[in-house]
């Protein structure tokens, strides 16, 4: 079995109050939407991450800083074009 590990949040009793009706209205535990928001978040957040990489990766490549190969090249060059 997987070793689990606990957190524990701290909310006012407002915010709690709000967190447990979205979760009864969605079917589902708070443990369970905090897990799924979360890992939405993770996953906003590493779509941002490489976005922006992505983004300075082609202004690089359009100042002339970073070059480009042709998709013919690519596959030359990991062995595709013997396939």
């Amino acid at each position: 079995m997987k070793k689990l590990s606990r957190l524990t949040i701290d909310l006012p009793e407002d915010m709690h109050l709000f967190f447990k009706m979205v979760s009864v209205e969605l079917g589902i535990s708070m443990r369970q939407y905090f897990i799924e928001s979360a890992l939405k978040h993770a996953d906003d957040l590493e779509d941002e991450y490489l976005a922006k990489k992505a983004h300075k990766l082609l202004k690089e490549i359009k100042a002339g800083k970073e070059k480009t190969i042709t998709f013919k090249e690519m596959k030359k060059r990991i062995g595709w074009d013997e396939i």
